[in-house]
């Protein structure tokens, strides 16, 4: 390796009997650019070579989780390319991994130079008994500059910490990696999953132990962006997606087609299909007026036809139907639906969002209803499970990291921004971004110190 000036610039060369890389120097070695400026100047030829080292184990580490990274980024680039999306997402994630490699290029050349210009006995102290023997200017050992303290050689200001393993916060972390982010995600339990787990209750069976169909996530872009699929994640469509079977031995069949439905309904009740056919027809534009907040986007060419939904929600009573939406859903089967025969199974589904039939607010998981007949109910195949596993392995291919059993203590603040998070264990984080994927009063209430709640005091 040789440090070599240009001009105003001071380059890293790194030497090969193959190849031949220059690197110039990033803002954050300006530590270190400075010291080599000011030696290159006083040294004959304005060139020092440095001797080959190979950097200590915590550095192989680093650089090997970063450019695997870069290595998933880039098959998500070419996914991406193939699938046929082009333009401005294609030249961000472009970006996005020529800077992820960037940065591991900037950390090897921060391991290296930096014992270039420490004294042997302080990188011997810094690295180890066992480490190698650091390289040194070949003439500088009584040089008045030979120390730049450490500290200043680090370019990095933390990670990105995801407290949460669940699926939720394993998604965010997948997209933060995505976009050449170093992300830890620290889960308190002894595997991720939360929700989405899928565990042998009962010896030789499996069984969900929350979450089951995956309806949301197949309503975004999320599996396609993060391609799952290449991670092993199948999905699977029920249809008929529920069976109700009442007590006098009736039976009734959703299917993702409202037609299916309908006709199911009207083998025993002509007057139930009838009335099941208009609530959907009623709720269906409801649903896609508020599908681009489902899928975090808006997107300019999406206003009209959101702006045709809402007319259509509209069009008739419009007081009325905002009553409706505002109102529970008990209230609004029973105007709307016949009898039992669908409004039970309505009801069940609404219940699944944890909001009982008489709450304010709650008429809008029934309307839901309609939501899965435009996109299907689906299953995981393996069980949730498979969700889990599929985004701990893209999370991987990304570079990020998973820690499990290190239930998070605190978050430390100061200054209105965060600072750390710390571990039950006691091991401190440096974060630049924290994200909570937890219940928030926990998060605001009792992790972030000092607590939301004591701040509006103040």
């Amino acid at each position: 390796m040789v440090v070599r000036r240009q001009g105003d610039a001071t380059l890293v060369q790194a030497l090969d009997p193959n190849v031949m890389v220059e690197v110039p120097v990033r803002p954050e070695l300006a530590p270190i650019a400075e010291e080599a400026t000011r030696r290159l100047d006083a040294a004959p030829g304005h060139t020092r070579r440095l001797e080959q080292v190979s950097p200590d184990e915590t550095v192989v580490a680093d650089s090997r989780r970063r450019l695997r990274r870069v290595q998933g980024q880039v098959a998500g680039i070419l996914a991406m390319i193939e699938d046929g999306r082009f333009c401005r997402e294609v030249i961000q994630q472009i970006a996005a991994a020529g800077r992820a490699l960037d940065r591991a290029g900037v950390k090897l050349l921060v391991s290296q130079l930096q014992y270039c210009l420490e004294d042997e006995e302080a990188a011997r102290r810094r690295r180890g008994p066992r480490a190698m023997t650091p390289p040194r200017w070949s003439d500088c050992s009584s040089c008045p500059h030979a120390r730049v303290s450490a500290r200043h050689l680090e370019p990095t200001n933390g990670v990105d910490v995801v407290v949460g393993g669940g699926h939720n916060g394993l998604v965010a972390a997948c997209y933060l990696a995505r976009a050449g982010r170093e992300v830890i995600v620290l889960e308190a339990l002894d595997r991720p999953g939360g929700g989405s787990r899928t565990e042998e209750t009962v010896p030789g069976h499996r069984f969900d132990l929350h979450s089951a169909a995956h309806n949301i996530i197949n309503m975004t872009n999320i599996p396609a962006e993060l391609d799952l699929a290449g991670a092993g994640l199948v999905y699977q469509e029920m249809d008929p997606f529920s069976v109700a079977i009442h007590a006098d031995g009736r039976r009734v069949r959703f299917h993702r087609s409202v037609e299916a439905t309908v006709a199911s309904l009207a083998e025993d009740s002509p007057a139930d299909a009838a009335a099941y056919r208009a609530f959907i027809d009623q709720a269906t534009p409801i649903v896609r007026t508020i599908l681009p907040a489902i899928s975090g986007e808006m997107r300019a060419r999406d206003l009209p036809g959101r702006a045709a939904n809402l007319l259509r929600v509209l069009r008739h009573q419009p007081m009325a139907t905002f009553g409706e939406v505002l109102g529970p859903y008990e209230s609004l089967l029973r105007r709307s639906l016949h009898s039992d025969l669908s409004r039970g199974p309505v009801a069940a589904f609404a219940a699944h969002a944890g909001v009982g039939p008489t709450a304010p607010g709650g008429s809008l998981y029934a309307f839901w209803q309609a939501a899965y007949h435009l996109f299907g109910q689906w299953h995981a195949r393996g069980g949730a499970q498979g969700l889990v596993d599929a985004l701990v392995r893209r999370l991987g291919a990304l570079g990020g990291e998973v820690r499990c059993a290190a239930a998070v203590g605190r978050i430390e603040t100061s200054a209105g921004r965060v600072r750390a998070v710390w571990t039950e264990a006691g091991e401190r984080i440096p974060a630049r971004t924290v994200i909570t994927a937890l219940d928030p009063k926990l998060a605001l209430l009792e992790l972030l110190d000092p607590p939301l709640v004591e701040r509006h005091v103040a």
